[in-house]
């Protein structure tokens, strides 16, 4: 007979934690309720959201894209709800899943390294700020940990099946069933005292093939129905998006991006200080036995690394990019403070005394977070009612093709919008859709030209040839960008 939970000694356990998370909970409800400037991939995945459930009349769709938050957010859309408001409920969400996998992980190495991961990883810079952002990222870290998670308790299908779902929501995340059958692997190096490393697969072999199976399923089910969607919207070509978003990060406008070899490990050592302990970590590995052989720390380094190594060989690097890493590195991070306050209770010989090194390095954790929310609630990028009202101005006009530079027209009307793409594209984008086209849209700063290129003259061609025919509807200079919105007269 299975036992009853009891709810008050499970809280009463546990009131650490669901105080800690109340708090970080309201932090962030108050973060995402202030006017931060909104991102350009915000603005694309509303607009694809409603260009997928308005059978493309509305919004626009790009094929590099993942297809899982245009998913969820165009399904709520559809309901009635707002794309923008539903994505950010689902930021926080993920965000706070991510705290707890975080402590929970750690709890799995011993009990009280979780109280740390969980300071730690909501002392994160970068994480803390896209739990306000309409994106994938901190929902692909959620849907990733979680797998890692499941795997680390055998439970392989689910593991699979947040595989998949971290893949349709972020492509890069696909890497992650690769840990999850690493996972399975080290039950090669269980017994290995006992048997031979032969002896050890023949043992093992038909149990991990079968645990490997289990999890290629519960993957399978997930990449079949994206498979499926592809086959059918891009008529049997399943892998188009795998292939546009192949050449969005390695040929289009990847002048911007270029960064040396070292970027990401300055990343990481810059979005949180006390992640250094990574590196203390990693001598501890190397020194003490226990760490090497176990299973939880083995699978968190190898995800480590695999994600590392993918994102640093791509010529295209962005901060962001490696947003997995970090409650990676805080779960690892809790550990070595768990160690550290082992090492100085030994010292303390009377008991009185034991809990003095927890309560101050608990202290300094509390201080990070508190230094961490501050800095980003005074460093936050406040949008501007000036520029809202440039991006405002279609509120209720839903009728005619506006074709723009910039996405943010579709976090505020449900008129379709089309994209410039770039200069370069400008003139032959207008030709083909000039019939269909009401309005174009100018945010002068939202396009750079790469060096050596045509593109600055393709800019000047469409001022000449088109834009300086039409009528000058709304015209206003922001921040030394010029914001005008033209209308075409047929």
């Amino acid at each position: 007979m299975n036992k009853k939970i009891n709810l008050k000694q499970v809280v009463k356990e546990n009131l650490l934690i669901i105080s800690l998370l109340l708090l970080v909970l309201a932090i962030h409800i108050k973060y995402a309720l202030m006017p931060a400037r909104f991102l350009w991939d915000e603005s694309i995945y509303v607009g694809l959201a409603k260009h997928l459930f308005s059978n493309g009349a509305l919004g626009f769709w790009e094929v590099f894209r993942p297809i899982g938050l245009p998913v969820v957010l165009g399904g709520l859309w559809k309901l009635g709800l707002s794309p923008l408001i539903v994505g950010k409920i689902l930021a926080v969400i993920a965000y706070m899943i991510v705290l707890l996998l975080a402590y929970f992980m750690a709890n799995k190495y011993k009990k009280n390294a979780g109280i740390y991961a969980f300071f730690l990883a909501a002392s994160i810079p970068m994480l803390f700020k896209f739990s306000n952002a309409v994106l994938t990222d901190v929902i692909a870290v959620a849907l990733g940990l979680g797998a890692l998670y499941l795997a680390y308790k055998e439970k392989y299908f689910l593991a699979g099946v947040l595989s998949g779902l971290a893949f349709v929501f972020r492509f890069p995340y696909g890497l992650i069933i690769i840990s999850v059958y690493f996972c399975i692997l080290l039950d090669l190096f269980k017994d290995k005292n006992k048997y031979s490393f032969w002896q050890r697969i023949k043992i093992n072999f038909k149990s991990m093939f079968k645990k490997g199976l289990i999890a290629s399923i519960g993957l399978a089910i997930i990449i079949s129905v994206y498979a499926v969607f592809n086959y059918i919207k891009y008529d049997g070509d399943v892998l188009l998006p795998l292939k546009a978003a192949n050449i969005m990060m390695n040929q289009v406008g990847v002048f911007l991006y270029m960064q040396p070899p070292t970027f990401y490990l300055l990343v990481l050592l810059r979005e949180n200080l006390a992640l250094i302990f990574l590196v203390i970590f990693l001598g501890m590995y190397m020194f003490d036995k226990k760490l090497r052989e176990n299973k939880l720390v083995n699978l968190l380094l190898f995800s480590f690394f695999v994600f590392l190594i993918y994102f640093t060989q791509l010529i295209h690097k962005e901060s962001r990019y490696i947003l997995f890493l970090l409650p990676i590195m805080a779960i690892l991070g809790g550990i070595v403070l768990l160690r550290l306050e082992e090492y100085f209770n030994k010292r303390k010989r009377k008991r009185k005394n034991k809990k003095s090194a927890r309560k101050i390095l608990i202290s300094i954790c509390i201080c990070l977070l508190l230094l961490t929310t501050v800095s980003i609630f005074y460093g936050i990028d406040k949008r501007d009612v000036e520029e809202m009202n440039f991006y405002k101005y279609f509120n209720n006009d839903t009728d005619g093709l506006l074709l723009a530079t910039n996405p943010t027209y579709m976090l505020f009307t449900d008129k379709p919008v089309m994209f410039l793409a770039s200069w370069s594209y400008s003139n032959e984008v207008y030709a083909k859709n000039k019939d269909k086209v009401d309005y174009i849209s100018i945010n002068s700063c939202d396009y750079v030209c790469e060096p050596n290129t045509s593109c600055l003259n393709d800019k000047k061609r469409f001022y000449e040839n088109v834009l300086n025919n039409l009528q000058v509807v709304y015209n206003n200079t922001y921040l030394g960008c010029e914001h005008i919105i033209y209308k075409v007269t047929k």
